[in-house]
């Protein structure tokens, strides 16, 4: 399911002494078969573009294409909102929004509200708390007693239980210490590989935006700074720098290594990778 941003802009408030323009002018494809990453500093307009997604806010000018759906400042609410259940969106502490009394209520009631059966909904809920990494076991839990980290999984489980084609994530990681955010993101990718679920993640960390991200958005003033593959971020350091954004650790440790005058030839945006290429150099000589 692609996107496709055509002259899109957004103000709040409009016409009140606040009105804000949050989107200015926005024309940007994303594939929506890979990992896309949305980088930018508070204000940047990140948060606004992934509200525009599954349709929480309209365009007040331009187009967006999501799929075969066509989204305009005319569009209503009835026309976008079966855009919900193809696009999932994972907010920042997703583990605030549980309310019902257990976890295979929760999950299911995305479904039900869709009008799948109150049997067809079980079944859903079974599927989707083994692909969170979780057993049936906690289907009959309340989701108020359990750990941080099992909560924002049921949130996620809730979230594919509506079978999206495109996950939006808005800093996934947020909140949770470095394993957690490890067993997370590789729960995201995962999915994405086993069930071709294209993912868009806003993120402030940019090593995962290394280890997982084949393509950046970067973004600045309501406008869109660059969208280029990840790997190519190294050639955009000064840009970055100049809107208050930084190289992932794998970039900027290849960089000083380079400046040493270590002659590695190929940038590489995991550890692991980098590892490598450092052990041929010295084993080499």
């Amino acid at each position: 399911m692609d996107i496709i941003f055509k002259n899109v802009s957004y103000t709040y408030q409009v016409g009140s002494p606040f009105e804000t323009t949050a989107l200015d002018d926005v024309s940007l494809e994303i594939n929506g078969g890979q990992v896309t990453a949305i980088i930018g500093h508070t204000g940047s307009g990140k948060s606004t573009l992934l509200r525009h997604l599954n349709a929480l806010s309209i365009p007040t000018a331009g187009e967006l294409k999501i799929g075969d759906l066509v989204i305009t400042p005319k569009s209503k609410e009835k026309e976008v909102s079966a855009l919900r259940k193809n696009i999932g969106v994972v907010f920042q502490f997703p583990e605030a929004q549980l309310f019902e009394q257990t976890v295979e209520k929760d999950i299911m009631f995305g479904p039900k509200n869709f009008g799948v059966s109150v049997e067809e909904a079980k079944k859903i809920a079974r599927e989707v708390i083994l692909a969170v990494g979780l057993d049936e076991s906690y289907l009959e839990k309340s989701p108020f007693d359990l750990s941080g980290g099992e909560k924002r999984r049921v949130a996620i489980a809730g979230v594919l239980a509506m079978e999206p084609k495109l996950l939006v994530l808005d800093e996934p990681t947020a909140g949770l210490d470095p394993r957690g955010q490890r067993e997370v993101m590789e729960m995201f990718m995962r999915l994405h590989k086993e069930k071709g679920i294209g993912i868009i993640m806003v993120t402030h960390n940019m090593d995962d935006v290394a280890n997982y991200a084949d393509t950046v958005v970067a973004m600045s003033q309501a406008r869109v700074l660059f969208h280029d593959e990840t790997i190519n971020l190294i050639e955009r350091e000064e840009e970055l720098r100049t809107h208050s954004l930084e190289l992932p650790f794998t970039l900027k440790f290849y960089k000083e290594l380079k400046e040493m005058g270590m002659p590695i030839y190929e940038p590489r945006l995991s550890i692991e990778g980098l590892a490598r290429e450092i052990k041929g150099v010295v084993e080499n000589g």
